[in-house]
C-alpha cells in the first residue's frame, strides 16, 4: 500500500526533474542566443562582405580550419568546372613542356594562390577569410576569389600560354623532318589545350576580360596542322609468335588512334615477341606463362621505347587463361606505350622552350 508520504516524496522529485529540465533548456537557450549575436553576417549572405560583382564566394564547413578550407575548395572548383574536359596526359605534358615558364600550373607563389583541385583543374588566387565556429563546433570558413585580381593573374597565363603555342608553330613550319615538325604541333595543341580550360574560367570570372582578351594563334587551324603532321609519322608493326595477330592489331589500333599511318617503308618501328607457355600446375585452375618484348626504333636504330614483361594467369582452361593474358598486355600497351611515345616527342621540343 502507497501512503501519503510517498505520494509526497513523488511529487517532489519530479518538481525537482522539472526545474533541472527547464534550467538546462533555458541555458541552451541563452548559449545559443549568444553564440548567433557573434555569428558572423557572411555565413548566411557572403555578399555582405564580398560583392558578387567583385568576387566569388563559397562557404565550406568541417570538423576544422583544414577540412572547412578543403571544402570551400571543392565548392568553388565545382562553380569552375570547366566545360572542355583534358585528359590526365595532356596535364602531365603541358606542365612539363612549360615547368620552366611562368605560365605552369604546377608553380605555386604568393602571387597566384595556386591551389591545385583535382587532375582537370587548377584554381588561381582562392584565399580564406577567418573562421567561425559555431555551437555544434563546426569550423565555417569563406572562400573567395577577387575578380579582377584573378583576371589579370589569367590574362598573363593565356598570353604566356600563347606566346609558347606560336613559338611551337614557328619551330613546326620551319621543321623539314616529319617527326620534328610532329612534335612541334604536338606540343602546341597541348598547351593550347590548357589555354581553352583557362579560358573557360576566365569567362566565369570576368566574361567581359575574355572577351577583350587576343589571342594570336588560330586554334582550329594549329589543331589542322596538327592532324595533318601525325598522319605523315609512319609504322611498321612486327611481332613474333603473335596467335591470330591479336598483339599487332592492339598496337595498330593505338597507332591509329594517335593519328599516325601505318605502312612498311616507315619512320619509326615497332619489333616484338609474344611466347605463352602452358604451366601444370596441382591446382584446379588452369595456368599459363607469357613473356613480352617490344621495342620502337627510328631509322637510325634508336631505341625509343622498349617494354620487357612477364607474368601467369590462370583461369578455368588454357584458352581463357591465355585470353586473360592477353587482356593483361592491352593494359600494359595503353598504360605505357601512349605515354613513352609522347614523352619521346615531348622531349624533341622541351629544350627548345622560348
Amino acid at each position: 500500500m502507497i501512503v501519503k508520504s510517498d505520494f509526497t516524496n513523488l511529487r517532489g522529485t519530479m518538481k525537482r526533474m522539472r526545474i533541472i529540465l527547464l534550467s538546462i533548456l533555458l541555458g541552451c537557450s541563452l548559449y545559443a542566443k549568444s553564440s548567433n549575436q557573434d555569428t558572423p553576417e557572411w555565413l548566411d549572405d557572403p555578399g555582405s562582405k564580398y560583392p558578387e560583382n567583385m568576387y566569388l564566394t563559397v562557404v565550406g564547413e568541417g570538423d576544422s580550419r583544414k577540412a572547412a578550407e578543403n571544402d570551400a575548395t571543392g565548392k568553388m572548383s565545382r562553380i569552375f568546372e570547366a566545360k572542355i574536359k583534358v585528359e590526365s596526359t595532356y596535364l602531365e605534358r603541358y606542365i612539363e613542356l612549360t615547368k620552366d615558364n611562368s605560365s605552369s600550373s604546377s608553380s605555386v607563389s604568393t602571387s597566384d594562390n595556386t591551389v591545385a583541385v583535382q587532375s582537370d583543374q587548377t584554381l588561381f588566387n582562392l584565399k580564406f577569410s577567418d573562421s567561425y565556429t559555431d555551437v555544434r563546433g563546426r569550423v565555417h570558413v569563406l572562400g573567395y576569389i577577387n575578380r579582377f585580381e584573378t583576371a589579370s593573374i589569367y590574362e598573363d597565363k593565356i598570353s604566356d600560354n600563347s606566346e609558347q603555342i606560336i613559338f611551337f608553330i614557328e619551330q613546326a613550319l620551319a621543321a623539314s623532318d616529319p617527326i620534328e615538325k610532329y612534335a612541334n604541333y604536338s606540343a602546341a595543341t597541348t598547351v593550347d589545350q590548357n589555354n581553352k580550360v583557362l579560358m573557360e574560367q576566365l569567362g566565369i570570372i570576368s566574361l567581359t576580360t575574355k572577351e577583350m582578351l587576343e589571342i594570336n594563334y588560330d586554334s582550329n587551324q594549329l589543331m589542322k596542322d596538327f592532324i595533318e603532321s601525325a598522319r605523315a609519322i609512319s609504322f611498321s608493326v612486327n611481332i613474333s609468335n603473335d596467335t591470330d595477330n591479336k598483339l599487332k592489331k592492339m598496337v595498330e589500333a593505338l597507332l591509329t588512334d594517335l593519328g599516325f599511318s601505318l605502312q612498311k617503308d616507315a619512320l619509326l618501328y615497332l619489333d616484338g615477341e609474344i611466347d605463352f607457355e602452358n604451366m601444370d600446375l596441382p591446382r584446379k585452375e588452369k595456368f599459363v606463362r607469357w613473356e613480352l618484348n617490344i621495342k620502337i626504333t627510328d631509322r637510325n636504330s634508336n631505341v625509343i621505347f622498349s617494354l620487357n614483361k612477364s607474368n601467369r594467369e590462370g583461369h578455368v582452361s588454357y584458352a581463357e587463361a591465355r585470353a586473360r593474358g592477353y587482356r593483361e598486355i592491352e593494359k600494359e600497351f595503353n598504360n605505357k606505350l601512349k605515354r613513352s611515345l609522347l614523352s619521346y616527342f615531348d622531349s624533341l621540343v622541351t629544350s627548345k622552350k622560348k
